[in-house]
Formats: C-alpha cells, sequence, structure tokens
C-alpha cells in the first residue's frame, strides 16, 4: 500500500522573531516492512535544511530562520509504501490462521482503542480470542482495549 502523507506545524509569533533554530524528526522509518520512496521538507520563510542520521538511527531534519519573521512554517511531505504483516510464529501454535490475525496485539491511543471497539463485532469470536486474548495471556504481552473487546 501507498501512503502519501503531508505533515505540516505552523508556529504564530506575537510579534517578529529573529535567529530561530529547529530540528524535525517526522521521516518514517525504513524497514522490512516499510520503505520510503520520497520525503522532502520545506519552510515558510524558505530555508537551507540540513539532514543527518542521530544516534538511533532517526533522521534528523535541521533548519534555521535568521530574519526576522511573524511566522514559522515547516511541511514534510512523503511517500510511503507499506507491506501487510505476516503471521507470527507464535500465532500457529494458538490454531490461528493468516485472515485471523491483523497485527492487533499492540496497545493502542485512547481514540484509536474506541474505533477498534466500535469495528470488533466484525470480527469474528474465535479471532479475537486467538489473536488477543490467548496471545496476551501465554505471550504475557499488554493487548490494548481493541483486541479485548467483549463478545
Amino acid at each position: 500500500m501507498r501512503l502519501a502523507i503531508r505533515y505540516a506545524t505552523r508556529f504564530l509569533y506575537a510579534g517578529p522573531v529573529w535567529q530561530s533554530h529547529n530540528v524535525l524528526r517526522a521521516c518514517p522509518v525504513a524497514d522490512e516492512r516499510q520503505r520510503v520512496l520520497e520525503y522532502h521538507v520545506t519552510t515558510t520563510p524558505p530555508s537551507r535544511v540540513f539532514s543527518y542520521v542521530d544516534y538511533w538511527g532517526t533522521r534528523v531534519d535541521s533548519f534555521g530562520v535568521r530574519r526576522a519573521h511573524p511566522r514559522l512554517e515547516i511541511v514534510a511531505e512523503m511517500l510511503v509504501e507499506t507491506e501487510a504483516p505476516t503471521l507470527p510464529a507464535w500465532a500457529a501454535v494458538l490454531g490461528c490462521s493468516e485472515g485471523m490475525f491483523e497485527a492487533r496485539v499492540t496497545r493502542a491511543a485512547p481514540d484509536v482503542a474506541r474505533a477498534g471497539r466500535r469495528a470488533a463485532p466484525a470480527l469474528d469470536r474465535r479471532a479475537r480470542h486467538c489473536c488477543c486474548d490467548e496471545a496476551s495471556s501465554r505471550m504475557r504481552t499488554t493487548t490494548s482495549s481493541w483486541c479485548s473487546a467483549s463478545p
């Protein structure tokens, strides 16, 4: 799946500011299931963006605006290609099939968990039980309320 992502931040100041130095960490990680096809950062007012990779492997975009400016806008645009997750080896032991597991054994943000609870009835009871409840107890992982929705 290809995702076009646009990240924007705007700062509005009470008056003009000078010597604004900034860093941005908005570039998605590239791994075995995700590739960053395009990524670029623009600023208003315009500035030169220098990029480097920090100690933890995160891309950092650094820039500064020297002249006086009453506002600053930063836009990062990217095109990311992702692949569906594969069934982990431990799920087969629990009797899960490829169609039942969709990488839901995770901790979700509260708003994501609420959306998941509304969608959970669409999952059959066996899928919810196998891929969430048993995985949680046997693997001693923390599941979100998305997974542990009651039947």
